[in-house]
This record gives structure tokens, C-alpha cells and sequence, in this order.
């Protein structure tokens, strides 16, 4: 029964949206810096969730963003593409792998169960170059958050 309860907790979350599966707290302990509270670029968008780091404009600071997709989706990203490269993410969730496109910080897409999402943190400031290994290691721990709720 209590696995059932589990269950059911994290079916709850992944419909409330992107948002319900991480905490600024907790996203602000990955990136090193204070994040505000995540939210939908749209208040109808509740797939798509971002957390931005507190006191910089839109863009300019570190942030992470989950959106929650579904299996098609899932499927079309981990279809390697010619400009696009697909790697195996081995531990974590059920399946997992790294989606990079040349000059984008890498995503990290990932599923448990039937809870598809997709997420990608950016740990340097906007003109100051990037650290793709530092993205993702921001990212697995990012994941562990999440998959603790699904």
C-alpha cells in the first residue's frame, strides 16, 4: 500500500507541473547561488517551470528549467539527429541520456516510469562562457531532487 501511496504522490506532482517537482532551496544549493521561487513562462504553460537566479535579468544569470514531455517527445529526442548528439546518462531514472546541440548547454532527458523530463542548468553567468561537465554535473543532482518526487 505505501508503494501505491508513492505512486500516487508522484503522478499528483508531475500533473500540478514542472514547477512541484523541485524547490528554489534546493536549486539554489546546486547552482551555488540564491534562485527565486520557479515558475511557468506562461501561467497555462505549467509543463515548462524555470528557476533564475535572484537579482539578475532574464537570461543573464544561472538558472535551470524542467519541462515535463511526454513519451513521443522522449522518443524524437533520443533520436540522434545530424546536428544534434545523443549520449546514455547511465543512473539515472529508468533511462536516461544527454541531448546536445552545438553551442547549447547540454539536456539532460530522463524518464521513471511514465514521467518524461527533460532539464538543463546553466552554472556560469551569460558571457562568461560555459563549463558543459559543470552543467552536468548541476544537472544529475538537479535529477536526484526530482526523481524523489516522482
Amino acid at each position: 500500500m505505501a508503494a501505491l501511496g508513492c505512486l500516487a504522490a508522484g503522478a499528483a506532482q508531475a500533473a500540478e507541473g514542472a514547477c512541484a517537482l523541485l524547490t528554489a532551496s534546493a536549486v539554489s544549493a546546486v547552482l551555488g547561488v540564491p534562485v527565486g521561487e520557479g515558475a511557468p513562462p506562461m501561467p497555462t504553460l505549467t509543463q515548462l517551470c524555470a528557476w533564475r537566479e535572484a537579482g539578475k535579468p532574464a537570461g543573464a544569470g544561472r538558472n535551470a528549467d524542467v519541462t515535463v514531455i511526454d513519451e513521443h517527445k522522449f522518443t524524437i529526442y533520443r533520436t540522434p539527429r545530424s546536428i544534434v548528439t545523443v549520449t546514455p546518462e547511465p543512473g539515472v531514472g529508468d533511462e536516461a541520456f544527454w541531448s546536445v546541440a552545438p553551442g547549447m548547454v547540454p539536456q539532460l532527458v530522463f524518464r521513471k516510469g511514465s514521467h518524461y523530463i527533460m532539464l538543463r542548468a546553466r552554472t556560469a553567468l551569460l558571457g562568461q562562457g560555459s563549463d558543459a561537465e559543470k552543467d552536468k554535473a548541476a544537472d544529475r543532482k538537479l535529477a536526484a531532487e526530482i526523481l524523489k518526487r516522482l
